[in-house]
């Protein structure tokens, strides 16, 4: 481990582990509602885009990155969210991975990040559409 510059020792003495890992449980959390909320499958509506959650729930169980499976070409997804400014993980064939970091995410950057993914999403499925629709020319 590198040492800590004199950054680094102000920012981790305003704060505690256990702080940051209460943040942790919380931010993570509310992305996974949100996305529960705003993605999840819909079978009434076979068309609609949804996002599957692959972390384990248990909160005991994980940190504070949450990985997603999408139904739509992840690197699509993926090249969407980069254009958009989100730092993430692609993980093929299908995974991303996206972390609220705590120490410097809010719950208000959570929920700007589900708007950035519902308009990546929207995105990605009309390039998909539009790559169905030329191919059948």
């Amino acid at each position: 481990m590198l040492p800590q510059s004199p950054e680094e020792q102000e920012v981790f003495g305003q704060t505690t582990m256990k702080a940051l890992r209460r943040k942790s449980v919380l931010l993570t959390g509310y992305l996974e509602y949100l996305i529960k909320h705003y993605f999840s499958e819909d079978k009434t509506n076979p068309e609609k885009p949804f996002v599957k959650i692959i972390t384990p729930s248990r909160v005991e169980e994980r940190g504070c990155q949450l990985t997603l499976s999408f139904s739509l070409p992840i690197k699509s997804v993926f090249e969407e969210l980069e254009k958009r400014g989100v730092a993430c993980d692609m993980r093929e064939p299908n995974a991303l991975r996206v972390a609220p970091v705590p120490l410097y995410n809010s719950f208000r950057d959570v929920h700007r990040f589900i708007e950035i993914l519902g308009s990546a999403i929207t995105s990605s499925k009309q390039t998909a559409n539009n790559t169905a629709l030329s191919a059948s020319y």
